[in-house]
């Protein structure tokens, strides 16, 4: 399976393109600060010009936000899978958070005719109910919203940014995003520029995500 960077890369890659056909020709772009800055190209051009356009990029953005954060999900789940069916295996904080989250236990047998089974045999099935259950919420999943968010990540101990820019736009992008492909609603309209700050904020908020899932993993090596 691809790694964190790989994931990440890719969601660079897929947010650039789409920004580069549907929004990049309405704005001027400058660095401020190590900052990018978006300004209007012509402050006097009518919504009407740009707003399928932004409504392409909003939508188009979240679905790769959305792929790129379940990608990450099942990628942790198989980190702790494979570091528990190795030779040694070994327990981490992803494994914990599934437990944790899902309250599943183990019985252990009463008849002494059985043959014995080990504590690791038990936590492998125990594994086996966890993957099985967390995939089918991953797949079930329908947004990037906190509350999507932290359905997908808390059980394989990501915790969410507390940066109040990244909130902000994550549920300006979530906002927009749903409107735009549910209701087509005459919400008021954001701009060019606007779209840009809230997915590169987005973006950003899920460099923090890549960041955080690259320790869970190393931590199941």
């Amino acid at each position: 399976m691809p790694n964190p960077d790989d994931l990440f890369t890719e969601l660079e890659t897929q947010t650039t393109r789409v920004e580069e056909k549907f929004v990049r020709s309405y704005v001027e772009v400058s660095n401020v600060a190590g900052r990018r800055k978006y300004a209007p190209l012509d402050p006097t051009m009518d919504q009407a010009e740009y707003d399928l356009d932004v409504r392409a990029y909003c939508v188009i953005s979240h679905a790769a936000i959305e792929h790129f954060v379940e990608r990450i999900a099942i990628e942790l789940l198989e980190a702790v899978k494979s570091a528990w069916n190795q030779k040694n295996p070994k327990a981490s904080h992803i494994l914990q958070a599934l437990i944790a989250f899902y309250g599943i236990t183990f019985d252990v047998e009463r008849d002494k005719n059985l043959s014995t089974t080990t504590y690791g045999d038990h936590i492998r099935g125990v594994l086996d109910k966890l993957s099985t259950r967390f995939s089918n919420d991953v797949n079930r999943n329908h947004g990037v919203s906190i509350e999507y968010l932290r359905k997908l990540l808390y059980p394989v101990a990501i915790d969410i940014t507390t940066d109040p820019d990244q909130l902000s736009s994550l549920a300006q992008l979530t906002k927009h995003r749903g409107k735009y492909a549910h209701e087509f609603a005459a919400i008021r309209p954001i701009t060019p520029e606007e779209a840009l700050e809230i997915v590169t904020d987005c973006v950003k908020l899920c460099r923090d995500i890549r960041d955080k899932a690259k320790d869970k993993i190393a931590e199941c090596a």
